[in-house]
């Protein structure tokens, strides 16, 4: 009498199932060492709901099968996983790789599939994934599904893709005053502009105050600017992406 069972999931399975050869009449469950009977034995396949009994992935469990003396001819254990997860780190449109993580070492591949084109590649390595999409993944609408393999090929889990569109910023420097002699260059912004940077003749500073209002002021007067400095002043968006660019003449 021999028997294999299959490997038991976490939160997913209810019941133990697995293959048996010899006349087997009964079966019984240990986990932790302790005895459960029941489940069924029936052409050479076996059941025993369980979902209510294994509840760890440490949990000990034991598929006893038995003879028609009622006494136990085989026994083996069963290998308990916790469920498959997979999270994307967040994607988004432009970004040159999907990456993320997963807890499945029997994951040893996978495709993607961009508005129902299959591409192989990648890599997943020691629990972590990489796809290179920059020249797949064009719009935020596209259906994108990461599917995740293992050594023979058998699909073990799949997950769409959240992608992130991209955030669509915009503002303008309206105005922008110095003269000789000045503390502070003074002016207004618009839109999204949340600092500021100043090149006097080649040399970047970055700082000043927006206020709520739009106005805002740059500190320069230990910058050694002349009426002949040639000064641009540089409005960003919080991500630090350039929005604005004004050059401005000193007045003297």
């Amino acid at each position: 009498m021999t028997g294999k069972g299959h490997t038991f999931t976490l939160q997913q399975d209810r019941y133990l199932t697995g293959t048996y050869t010899g006349d087997v009449t009964a079966m019984s469950v240990d986990v932790n060492g302790k005895r459960y009977y029941g489940g069924t034995v029936k052409n050479g396949e076996f059941n025993f709901y369980a979902f209510d009994k294994i509840f760890k992935e440490t949990d000990k469990v034991i598929v006893n099968l038995h003879g028609a003396d009622k006494t136990i001819q085989t026994s083996f254990t069963i290998t308990v996983k916790v469920p498959t997860k997979i999270t994307q780190n967040a994607y988004k449109l432009k970004d040159s790789n999907i990456t993320g993580t997963f807890n499945n070492t029997d994951i040893t591949k996978m495709s993607i599939v961009v508005n129902g084109k299959t591409y192989w590649g990648g890599t997943v390595v020691n629990g972590e994934f990489k796809f290179y999409v920059l020249d797949k993944v064009t719009n935020p609408t596209d259906e994108v599904i990461l599917n995740f393999y293992g050594a023979n090929n058998e699909l073990i889990v799949s997950k769409n893709l959240t992608i992130t569109a991209p955030v669509v910023t915009s503002g303008d420097i309206t105005t922008a005053t110095l003269a000789v002699g000045d503390k502070n260059i003074v002016g207004t912004v618009t839109g999204d502009i949340k600092s500021l940077g100043v090149t006097i003749d080649g040399t970047t500073y970055n700082g000043g105050t927006i206020a709520a209002d739009g106005t805002f002021k740059f500190y320069v007067a230990d910058k050694k600017f002349t009426a002949d400095s040639i000064i641009t002043i540089i409005g960003y968006d919080k991500s630090k992406n350039i929005l604005s660019e004004m050059t401005l003449a000193v007045s003297k």
